[in-house]
């Protein structure tokens, strides 16, 4: 079988756990004789005439879009440049389906282009974004956010606060307690052709249009992979029947080190390994080290890009300043040795404080048999048991991550009971498995319309 796995952007310069899920799926449908192969963006090269550029990411054909000019999730639901390069690519290479795990900079658009050439589209979304702007349901305070109101009210509150924060305004503070249905009531108005008094009113409007095109475009997905219960829960919501959605976690395959090597340091060492950006909590853990004892000197390893967030970057080195342990920004690491790393960790932490999607560090983790401490967030309780197989501490509480990381320090027989727990995430080849049997059950039902043009990939 064909199968076009679409990503919004992708390894080398993009290599966030969307990127790496899809390329593991690629990889085993690989390994099972399909032709798997990537549609991505490259925001990095939005400039510039639209073209197809192939090429092959470890041993993945990959056709990146580039070209395609500044996108975002709230103006760009729709991005024409990449629907006319999808359909340009159709002429080379037909997919007999497509599996999208994210929209943002090619546009939802594509699945419609799909859809007029007779290919199914299957959607697993690995955050929020179909229904929030923001991708995380929080609130520009980091509350948690219930979704985006009437008229997406909620949503333009926040994105006026990020704009006020931005330029440092006096109504950044005040901006999260304001009615959010004041802020719907002036979507409504900027919805009104010729209001344009109001300042950023066609920001206004494309925001309130956003909802009304993904609700004409829902349609064009013919099935959705839900990867946790609030994900499900929230495409219910915005329109999607529960007979075309599918709980489905995600897969895994365990990490495993490139050689046996003894470890490199003496201490007890704790890892972070994300996004270094405030929601997903690496600072809850540098203030909790603050709170503990300086003997037993622990160890922290603290992996991610620091250029993502270099305000954010810096904040985390000033509470590492003085510390009694040792705390090493260790930047980032290839995909392929994580087993290395987990083989040097005694636990690894994740504090986030969004509500999370099963993170694949989450189940590289488990599947190593690492110890972990997480927030008591949905998307990471639904894979560890307090007690059991990880510690659980309640979300944003940098006092009790310390009273977790002083018990996993400090008792070796806790650690090892929570590295034999038989509770574990899903194969990779289990969940590839499902996917497959839905591929092959749309694909069957498909009419077969066109025919695969065995010519050279064309110049733009």
């Amino acid at each position: 079988m064909k199968i076009a796995l679409l990503v919004h952007q992708f390894l080398p310069h993009h290599a966030a756990g969307t990127e790496q899920l899809t390329l593991k799926i690629a990889h085993e449908l690989c390994r099972r004789s399909h032709d798997a192969r990537i549609i991505t963006a490259e925001p990095l090269r939005d400039a510039g005439p639209p073209a197809i550029e192939s090429s092959t990411i470890a041993g993945i054909t990959v056709f990146r879009f580039v070209g395609l000019g500044p996108c975002d999730s709230v103006r760009h639901i729709q991005n024409r440049g990449a629907e006319r390069l999808l359909s340009k690519l159709f002429t080379v290479w037909r997919p007999d389906i497509i599996h999208a795990h994210h929209f943002i900079h090619l546009g939802v658009g594509c699945a419609a282009v799909a859809n007029k050439a007779q290919i199914p589209v299957v959607y697993t979304p690995t955050d929020f974004w179909w229904c929030c702007p923001q991708t995380r349901f929080q609130e520009a305070d980091g509350r948690p956010c219930p979704g985006p109101g009437t008229f997406a009210g909620r949503c333009a509150r926040h994105m006026l606060a990020l704009w006020a924060e931005r330029r440092r305004g006096a109504i950044r503070s005040w901006m999260p307690r304001v009615p959010w249905q004041l802020f719907a009531g002036v979507v409504l108005i900027t919805s009104i052709p010729g209001v344009s008094l109001i300042p950023k009113a066609s920001w206004f409007s494309k925001l309130g249009a956003r909802e009304r095109k993904l609700a004409r475009l829902r349609d064009s997905i013919s099935f959705v992979f839900a990867p946790t219960v609030e994900v499900y829960n929230a495409l219910l919501r915005a329109g999607f029947p529960a007979t075309k959605m599918e709980l489905l976690p995600y897969g895994i395959e365990r990490p495993v080190p490139s050689a046996i090597r003894p470890r490199q340091h003496p201490q007890i060492t704790i890892g972070f390994i994300g996004t270094l950006r405030s929601y997903k909590g690496a600072h809850l853990l540098l203030e909790a080290l603050k709170m503990l004892p300086s003997h037993p000197c622990l160890r922290v390893e603290i992996y991610g890009d620091p250029s993502v967030d270099t305000i954010y970057a810096e904040r985390l080195r000033s509470l590492a300043y003085g510390s009694a342990h040792d705390i090493v920004f260790c930047g980032t690491f290839p995909e392929a040795e994580i087993g290395d790393i987990f083989a040097q960790l005694d636990a690894l932490v994740i504090p986030s404080l969004w509500t999370e999607n099963r993170p694949l560090v989450l189940l590289s983790a488990l599947m190593a048999r690492v110890p972990v401490i997480v927030s008591d967030q949905p998307g990471l309780i639904c894979e560890v048991i307090n007690n059991k197989n990880g510690l659980v501490i309640p979300n944003g509480n940098a006092g009790a991550l310390a009273e977790a990381l002083a018990r996993i320090s400090t008792d070796r027989e806790l650690r090892s009971a929570i590295a034999r727990h038989p509770k574990r995430p899903k194969e990779l080849h289990t969940y590839v498995d499902s996917l497959y049997e839905r591929y092959a059950e749309l694909v069957k039902t498909a009419p077969t319309v066109w025919r695969e043009l065995n010519s050279p990939l064309p110049r733009s």
